[in-house]
């Protein structure tokens, strides 16, 4: 898989709360001990992919759901290397090294 370096990830703004289930769903940030509570949409745009911008929902926690250009992200090609799409691979706090 291929990392897409380029990639620029941006919050539309739209959130939407998880329901509580049996099985807790940890948050996306790598290392964070907390349980996901919020979806949020991103949108990821790369220029030398057709289209150029995905939609992705990522589930965070109440801290990481308000934490905006304070995220690294890491997206990849999607694995067949044929398709345009991508996969999120790592998100990281700003003070988390990468």
């Amino acid at each position: 898989m291929e990392l897409e370096a380029k990639a620029q990830t941006v919050f539309t703004g739209r959130t939407n709360p998880i329901t509580t289930s049996l099985t807790p769903v940890r948050c996306r940030v790598d290392g964070c001990l907390h349980q996901a509570n919020m979806s949020v949409e991103v949108i990821v745009t790369n220029n030398q992919l057709v289209p150029a911008s995905e939609t992705h929902l990522v589930l965070f926690c109440d801290t990481h759901s308000k934490a905006g250009d304070a995220l690294k992200w890491q997206w990849r090609r999607v694995p067949d290397g044929t398709s345009p799409r991508l996969t999120l691979n790592e998100v990281f706090a700003v003070d988390t090294p990468a």
